[in-house]
């Protein structure tokens, strides 16, 4: 079964990111396996691209 999250993630760092839809996240269960988790959030953007991430989609 795939995993697909329609939230934003947003990466700090590589390796590191977060979930715009926090615990509604559907991929939280990815965590563990980072490349598995990212790969489930179709928009992932840098963390200093959060600042504008109404402009990717997430939310504000």
């Amino acid at each position: 079964m795939t995993v697909v999250c329609d939230g934003l993630l947003v990466e700090s760092s590589e390796g590191v990111g977060e979930c715009d839809q926090g615990e509604a996240c559907q991929a939280l269960g990815l965590r563990s396996d980072y490349e598995a988790y990212r790969a489930a959030h179709g928009r992932v953007i840098a963390g200093g691209q959060a600042e504008n991430r109404d402009e990717y989609g997430g939310e504000a």
